[in-house]
């Protein structure tokens, strides 16, 4: 359902709209609503269309949920984007990185022992 609202949570705010704007206002504020609501879906896919006509024919399968801040996973979107044999050379990439890093700590110690070893 829209916004995760339940059947009955519906019936409550229709039911609270009734009392606090008077039966004769909820229509009118109903199909208010509705615009409004209408206004925005339109506003979301217009600006789906807009990311996926930019990002090319690579993201066809884009869906509004993928860019969710919410869920802060971007990289998920980029990686659906990228070529099949990408994580393979990214993964050997890290290899060469790690071991680099472990190059340069072992370097550290053993100048740190030599600098210690000279005073």
């Amino acid at each position: 359902m829209f916004l995760d609202l339940g059947m009955g949570e519906l019936v409550a705010i229709a039911v609270l709209a009734a009392v606090l704007l008077g039966p004769e206002k909820v229509p009118e504020m109903a199909r208010k609503a509705g615009r409004v609501i209408g206004f925005l879906r339109g506003v979301a896919n217009n600006a789906t269309d807009q990311i996926k006509a930019e990002l090319g024919p690579e993201i066809a399968d884009l869906h509004l949920e993928d860019l969710n801040v919410a869920d802060l996973k971007p990289k998920n979107l980029v990686a659906r984007a990228l070529p099949d044999d990408v994580p393979s050379e990214v993964a050997s990439l890290r290899a060469q990185l790690d071991a680099m890093q472990a190059d340069v700590s072992r370097l550290r110690a053993e100048t740190g022992k030599l600098v210690e070893d000279g005073k």
